[in-house]
């Protein structure tokens, strides 16, 4: 009669087992996750508006998140949402006139809010003897360019009011050589914007100031981030994923300004706009007070604000709405552990991000003057409710 030592089987059996796995682990690792590719495009050239995307890519926050992003800049005649609309885009940056965008049916999704307060602004000589935008009215149809974009929102309203058809005001959008057409004088204004344009004008020589506009009841945001509703309802986990690794570049790019100015002069100069160090940090200050750190959570998506603005588009017979399914959700409650440890958390971070800032701007005011800023700032009535705060020192 034949004995099997069934002990002696099971245990053979389990060291084949074992080095099988053994070489498969060794031999044939497991497959990494798949990066997605996808594409931003942007509103705009390159410049430091767009510093917290580059940091994203630049540290790694897309690569931890699996995805490939390549950055676009505006190319001229482009329109950042028919990018989007024809899936030549995945994500863009875009300004308030999305609430006129909504009211037409257009399925777009604001992920988040970076600026809340727009940079735009219609900008004049200082020895112009236009004060506000009613002084323009009369101006020949050839002296008038509206700006590079879609109308905003403020000039929208504030021409509407005026009795004029924002539409037709005027006859084209700006275009790249209309700088040097504002410069030799065939332009009496300039459609820019008050974080890159002022400084780029003063290096040729021309000083410039904000036409004032009537404030508004509501403040208009600037740059936020968006991509289409199909987008969100099909791959919310990819809009997700963007988003964290976006406001995580936005973090670093605030605390590291000179870095990220460093590596826009090396690594994404502009086809289409000349900036040197000096515009960009300058830039990089202003861009910090836009995006108001200190007061908002950034990316923060203001309902309220939204919909007042939305109300006075309708009340000017304009089309302006707000859904909600296309505005980005925050997270439900925590619990009140983690309520009280994530507001630690973001109390320490945030302080961290305001001293570096601080630091930063007392670094650059050293050669730069109060009065200069202050100025240039406050005056833009319309376009940019906020002061700049710019200390010197010395």
């Amino acid at each position: 009669m034949l004995l099997v030592d069934h002990s002696l089987s099971f245990h053979s059996a389990n060291r084949v087992w074992f080095q099988l796995i053994l070489m498969v682990a060794t031999c044939a690792p497991l497959a990494a996750e798949p990066v997605e590719q996808v594409s931003l495009q942007l509103r705009f050239h390159h410049q430091f508006e767009f510093a917290g995307y580059y940091a994203a890519d630049v540290r790694g926050y897309f690569a931890e998140e699996k995805l490939a992003v390549d950055i676009r800049e505006l190319q001229p005649g482009m329109q950042v949402v028919e990018e989007l609309q024809k899936g030549r885009a995945n994500f863009i940056t875009y300004g308030p006139l999305i609430l006129e965008k909504w009211a037409k049916g257009a399925d777009l999704f604001l992920i988040a809010i970076i600026q809340q307060r727009n940079a735009h602004a219609l900008l004049v000589r200082n020895d112009s003897p236009y004060r506000r935008l009613s002084d323009l009215l009369a101006l020949p149809s050839d002296r008038r360019v509206g700006p590079a974009g879609e109308i905003e929102i403020d000039l929208w309203l504030t021409l509407h009011q005026l009795g004029v058809d924002p539409a037709r005001f005027f006859p084209r959008q700006r275009l790249t050589s209309d700088f040097d057409r504002f410069v030799r004088g065939e332009l009496d204004f300039y459609p820019g914007q008050i974080s890159t344009d002022p400084a780029r004008l003063r290096a040729i020589g021309v000083e410039v100031r904000p036409l004032n506009l009537p404030p508004l009841s509501a403040i208009t945001p600037g740059d936020a981030l968006v991509c289409t509703g199909q987008l969100q309802r099909t791959r919310a986990d990819l809009v997700e994923r963007f988003r964290r690794a976006s406001l995580r570049g936005w973090e670093y790019a605030l605390a590291h300004p000179s870095e990220l100015v460093d590596h826009i002069l090396s690594k994404r100069r502009s086809d289409h706009q000349a900036l040197t160090r000096d515009q960009l940090e300058q830039e990089a200050i202003i861009i910090a007070d836009l995006i108001e750190i200190e007061r908002s959570p950034l990316g923060d998506i203001n309902h309220t604000r939204l919909n007042s603005l939305a109300t006075l588009l309708r009340e000017a017979g304009l089309p302006g709405r707000v859904p909600p399914e296309l505005t980005y959700a925050t997270t439900p409650p925590r619990t009140q552990s983690s309520f009280w440890l994530g507001l630690a958390a973001g109390i320490t971070a945030t302080a961290l991000l305001t001293t570096g800032l601080i630091q930063y701007r007392q670094r650059r005011s050293r050669n730069q003057t109060k009065t200069h800023y202050q100025n240039l700032l406050d005056s833009a009535d319309g376009f940019i409710a906020f002061r700049a705060s710019v200390t010197s020192q010395g």
